[in-house]
């Protein structure tokens, strides 16, 4: 909360009306140094495109306005100036095989998303992994997680844990050394970053062109 305090003179997104959790969130991303994000079932929100964004959040199921909706795909939008920034953090995405092939928003939606992903993996600061379905049970089986490193944190680290019981934040040194573990270990289950990108383009020509039976 301080840091999104101390953030104040860069809170683009005060003009938003959001809850003071997603807030410090975005806080923390603009005050980072680097971001580590796993995400099992659909694309980081970092690297959504619009469409792709506004499917999840209809698919939420959340009672919410046409409004309502484009506002929070315009903020989510907002959000990626921390990808494209001078002096960006360094960002570290892994996905399941699943959020690969969930046609979110349809086959073009998620055709583009793709495309999208692969050209943000293809930046020097950005990495891009795929946990594919060989891989088994894993330790983050149990849902997705985020870290926020920030150097000038006492804690250094920031773990953001999201749910349908609501999103939250740990700061504990103890927490943030298992969520670290935890990320360590699924960077060296998951696909190299390489095979990552050609195994998202071979789905991609996949969803291009099924199969008919």
């Amino acid at each position: 909360m301080s840091l999104a305090r101390a953030s104040k003179e860069r809170a683009w997104w005060q003009g938003y009306d959001i809850d003071a959790t997603y807030r410090t969130l975005i806080g923390l991303e603009s005050a980072a140094t680097a971001i580590s994000d796993y995400q099992p079932f659909a694309f980081p929100g970092l690297i959504q495109t619009p469409d792709y964004a506004r499917a999840v959040l209809l698919g939420m199921g959340e009672k919410k306005t046409v409004q309502e909706i484009d506002e929070q795909v315009k903020l989510r939008m907002a959000r990626q100036q921390v990808v494209d920034r001078p002096d960006p953090p360094y960002l570290s995405f892994i996905i399941d095989e699943a959020a690969t092939r969930r046609l979110i928003g349809g086959r073009e939606v998620q055709l583009r998303q793709l495309d999208a992903a692969l050209a943000i993996a293809e930046r020097s600061h950005v990495t891009l992994q795929v946990i594919d379905y060989e891989a088994g049970a894993h330790p983050a089986l149990p849902g997705n997680f985020g870290i926020v490193e920030v150097e000038d944190s006492a804690a250094s680290g920031i773990v953001f844990v999201e749910g349908h019981q609501g999103d939250f934040y740990l700061e504990g040194s103890t927490d943030l050394k298992r969520y670290r573990r935890i990320f360590d270990q699924l960077r060296s289950i998951a696909l190299s970053p390489n095979k990552s990108l050609e195994f998202l383009a071979a789905v991609r020509d996949q969803i291009r062109t099924p199969e008919r039976h």
